[in-house]
């Protein structure tokens, strides 16, 4: 601000004084009470002679408001990782001592802000924002600003980076590495539950594929696997392929990034042919010369056969080694003595009814195959095995038994 002090008088006069004042202002109030001399320029009009004057022209300047200032601001811990409390400090003071308001923000990686409005009339004080969790991964932004009672600033701001750790490697328990012994197509994988260092929930991503494809085209290929009491587990909703080298592997998810893969581990199922007779016997009691019985009624029960293996098999019947057949009088393959195929209530798909023997034949001495594609699927893998006899009129009384043998095989 600068006043001016201009003089004007009779310049023949032997002296004068200044009897016209004119102050302009170029700032704020001309009327403030502190204002300070900082040049004084004389000037003279008139007789140079004369006995004396007075110089009265000067220029006043008046002091201007400071603005805050903000030191030593930073966060603590100055070094922050995931999951650390911090919080931030800065000392403000204002030369004035019209300190008003300090603001500290902080504006978290999803966009949130957390803001403290400090009501900070105390000059030099240092300052502490609200202490947070940086539990989140990602870039924190901050600002400080602080604002005295003439609406002058300071702002000072910073930002780091939080980063995140990715969950550790998995460890695998079953199958074992390069397993052949598998029998049911449907496999349980299980690892052993790892750890973040963020202490981040985790979830599972599993991996399966034939060794030749080398992940490229994986048969399994799922994630979102929750985890539970170790071990973690999952079971296929596929049926894997016989006689396939499989490869499998399993990382670990903490919501933001994988961990590294496991090991590669392989196993194989091999196909197997494995044949069990739920209901292997059947007594057709005392039955008279030209008695006619059979099992289609249950009574007595038919044979059962069933699939315990893991591929579609098909079933030959024959009589027992060096077995001549059910009766004495009529030696096999005879009319006397026969057999079918029937599906058992409840397990209708279990076999190719097509291609399998349904109507009465002979049994006979000899492989001849009964059952086309008897399936290995829990329910339905069980087919019935109906039997005819009917004595001969010159059988010769006695116990009659027969010997049967069934022998499967891969079906083509």
């Amino acid at each position: 601000m600068l006043a001016t002090v201009t003089i004007a008088a009779n310049t023949g006069s032997d002296s004068y004084n200044s009897n016209t004042t004119t102050i302009s202002s170029g700032g704020t109030n001309s009327s403030s009470a502190s204002y300070q001399n900082n040049m004084l320029i004389g000037t003279i009009s008139g007789n140079s002679s004369s006995a004396s004057y007075q110089n009265s022209l000067g220029f006043f300047f008046a002091e201007s408001d400071n603005s805050p200032s903000i030191t030593d601001n930073k966060t603590i811990p100055e070094t922050i990782t995931r999951n650390i409390e911090f919080y931030l400090t800065a000392t403000v003071s204002d030369a004035d001592s019209n300190l008003l308001e300090v603001n500290m923000s902080i504006v978290l990686p999803n966009g949130t802000a957390i803001v403290d409005n400090i009501n900070a009339t105390f000059d030099g004080i240092t300052w502490n924002s609200t202490t947070i969790k940086a539990d989140l991964s990602g870039v924190y932004t901050w600002n400080i600003t602080a604002r005295d009672s003439t609406n002058l600033v300071d702002l000072e701001s910073g930002s780091f980076n939080t980063g995140n750790n990715a969950p550790n490697v998995v460890d695998l328990y079953l199958p074992e590495n390069g397993n052949v012994t598998i029998v049911d197509k449907t496999i349980t994988f299980e690892w052993s539950n790892t750890t973040d260092p963020d202490g981040d929930p985790i979830t599972y991503f599993i991996q399966v594929d034939e060794v030749s494809s080398d992940f490229q085209s994986p048969v399994i290929n799922v994630t979102g696997i929750a985890e539970i009491a170790t071990p973690t587990k999952y079971t296929s909703l596929i049926e894997f392929d016989v006689d396939v080298n499989y490869t499998w592997r399993v990382s670990a998810f903490d919501g933001i990034e994988y961990g590294g893969w496991s090991e590669n581990r392989t196993f194989l199922i091999p196909s197997q042919v494995i044949l069990s007779l739920p209901t292997s016997s059947t007594d057709f009691e005392t039955l008279n010369v030209g008695d006619v019985s059979n099992t289609t009624e249950d009574s007595p029960v038919p044979l059962v056969i069933r699939n315990d293996g893991n591929t579609l098999v098909d079933v030959n019947i024959s009589l027992g080694e060096g077995s001549t057949g059910l009766w004495t009088s009529k030696q096999s393959p005879t009319s006397y003595f026969q057999y079918k195929i029937d599906t058992k209530a409840g397990e209708e798909l279990s076999f190719n009814g097509g291609s399998s023997q349904l109507d009465w034949q002979n049994v006979p001495i000899s492989n001849e195959t009964a059952i086309s594609q008897l399936n290995y699927s829990d329910t339905n893998d069980e087919a019935e095995i109906d039997f005819l006899v009917q004595v001969p009129l010159d059988e010769p009384a006695g116990d009659k038994i027969a010997y049967i043998v069934f022998t499967g095989w891969v079906s083509a």
